[in-house]
């Protein structure tokens, strides 16, 4: 049923928000529905590259339940395939020391624009999809 909502054909096609946000109550297959929209997310052009970062929440595990740990969560996933976007998003840091730009105390704040930049500078060459499930355990 999904594939037939206008929500979801407006999401693959681009022509609508860049945001595909599934809500109900718990048990009723938000997660599997999250995986099959992963399996069958839409396929960028053959000349574009496409990176899929994903986290799952989990309100039993502190790392997997806060704000802070999402976003450091999916920086790292950048940074495991791409080192140079930190740097180029913060130049300040010295040149191919990721360790140093994810290890020093961030807040919310700057960490979430870190991520940001960082994703703004991939998707001017790439196909990026961030998927998160279970954001309501957090």
């Amino acid at each position: 049923w999904l594939y037939q909502l206008k929500e979801y054909a407006a999401w693959v096609d681009g022509a609508g928000p860049s945001t595909l946000w599934l809500t109900g109550p718990p048990g009723c297959g938000k997660s599997v529905l999250f995986g099959q929209i992963l399996h069958r997310r839409p396929e960028p052009p053959s000349t574009q590259k496409q990176y899929v970062l994903e986290f799952v929440c989990n309100s039993q595990h502190e790392m997997a339940s806060t704000p802070m740990n999402i976003a450091s969560a999916i920086l790292w996933q950048l940074t495991e395939w791409l080192p140079r976007l930190v740097d180029e998003a913060q130049p300040e840091s010295r040149p191919g020391d990721k360790f140093s730009k994810l290890t020093r105390k961030y807040d919310l704040e700057d960490l979430c624009n870190l991520l940001f930049q960082t994703l703004s500078k991939l998707t001017e060459s790439a196909a990026v999809l961030v998927a998160i499930d279970a954001l309501d355990e957090c």
